[in-house]
């Protein structure tokens, strides 16, 4: 299941890196919906660990989990219900690319 996800990420990515344009890629928020299971938590993070393992499909990579304050998918200020972000977590996501990838996008 995360190959497959993966691999429809992967085939985005070569898409829009063959129509010239730049590709920003994000590992996966971390969720809390209240339906989580290890089978979905296990695909998630077999995802997360695929997507940072290829570097020459994307230009940039912003991995959110390293900005504590998106890691924590149980905070309402930031996620409206445990997968969704708030305009404060949108700010945040918006800080987080800036950071890791203004180069790229000028």
């Amino acid at each position: 299941e995360a190959v497959q996800i993966y691999q429809g990420l992967r085939d985005i990515w070569k898409s829009a890196k063959s129509d010239g344009l730049r590709v920003i890629a994000f590992k996966i928020l971390p969720f809390s919906d209240g339906l989580s299971n290890a089978r979905k938590q296990r695909i998630w993070s077999e995802v997360n660990t695929l997507i940072a393992s290829e570097s020459t499909d994307y230009d940039c990579l912003v991995d959110f989990s390293k900005n504590s304050l998106l890691s924590d998918s149980s905070d309402i200020s930031i996620f409206a219900d445990g997968i969704h972000l708030t305009p404060r977590g949108d700010n945040l996501l918006a800080e987080e690319i800036k950071k890791k990838c203004l180069d790229y996008l000028i």
